[in-house]
């Protein structure tokens, strides 16, 4: 969520660097631009300097960006750090079409911001969905990624971890059917859902969020979700299903950490291991206590990780 008293959702629009032009923009601001498509993105720079590879970072789906606001505070003290809303997310806009929320088009949102922040350097930092949004980009990039961070979160079908008498992965698809016989009973039948506690408790109890993570954080995370559209997000996490870019991972140069809780039940261990396994360059460290919302959870813990990735990162090649 934005910082402060209630404001205007975004800035000025920044015009993409594709586009004829450019406009800098500001930090501290969230500001527009568009995808391909014509849909709008909303992103925000922190920071002072640009001599350093820019950290980005990728939400979860459903999430906003306050997971990361201890670490923007810290990072953004020597570095460009960059937060970013998904299509149908917090400050951006509604897909241009609905069905186009899948990781490879979410990817090419992705290199849309950062031509519009002129980033030309960057760190990508996943958490959850965000690690195979990441992923999926990494050949687009070429020259521009330095280093990736995976937290908690696998390159392909996210949901596949996720255990019970119907796997997540074939009852998430098929969401949106029933329910859309009723959009607007079930549009209602949400925000109160998550305007209650019981998914907060609920995700306490399946192990996917611990106390450690500050009430504050969870609660807004429940607002946040509760004001997306239940459709939109159901095809997104259908779509994630059908997806998978650990490929990608075994072809980059750039270093890769992958960073895991061990109470995690969402995307256990193991599934950051086999990632930082296909990676040529990986290396996984795991906090003994953490759950899914692992930067929420322990926010110092995850800098002390990623110094020595950043550092790898800031070093120029021969």
């Amino acid at each position: 969520m934005a910082e402060g008293p209630p404001a205007p959702a975004v800035d000025a629009p920044a015009r993409r660097r594709t586009g004829g032009g450019s406009a800098k923009p500001g930090r501290g601001v969230w500001t527009r631009t568009e995808a391909a498509d014509g849909t709008a993105l909303a992103f925000r720079l922190d920071g002072g300097t640009a001599s350093r590879p820019a950290v980005v970072l990728c939400n979860g789906i459903a999430c906003s960006d306050e997971y990361w606001r201890p670490l923007v505070g810290t990072l953004s003290r020597d570095r460009l750090v960059l937060r970013w809303d998904y299509r149908g997310h917090g400050r951006s806009g509604a897909p241009a079409r609905r069905e186009a929320v899948g990781p490879e088009t979410v990817a090419d949102d992705l290199l849309a911001v950062l031509d519009a922040a002129g980033l030309d350097e960057v760190v990508l930092v996943g958490h959850s969905f965000g690690v195979q949004v990441a992923a999926t980009a990494l050949p687009r990039l070429g020259a521009r990624i330095r280093a990736f961070a995976a937290v908690a979160g696998a390159a392909g079908q996210p949901l596949g971890s996720v255990g019970g008498p119907l796997p997540a992965g074939r009852l998430v698809p098929g969401l949106a059917g029933p329910a859309g016989f009723l959009p607007e009973a079930t549009t209602v039948l949400w925000r109160t859902l998550w305007d209650s506690p019981l998914p907060y408790w609920s995700a306490r109890l399946l192990g996917g969020v611990s106390g450690a993570a500050p009430r504050a954080v969870m609660d807004d995370f429940s607002r946040h979700v509760g004001g997306l559209d239940p459709f939109v997000l159901a095809d997104m996490m259908a779509a994630a299903e059908r997806e998978d870019a650990t490929d990608n991972l075994g072809a980059t140069p750039a270093p890769v950490l992958a960073l895991a809780g061990r109470r995690d039940r969402l995307t256990p261990v193991r599934r950051l291991r086999a990632l930082a396994t296909v990676a040529p360059r990986g290396a996984l460290a795991i906090h003994p206590r953490a759950t899914h919302v692992l930067p929420a959870e322990a926010p110092e813990w995850v800098h002390r990780q990623l110094a020595p990735l950043l550092a790898e990162a800031d070093r120029r090649p021969d």
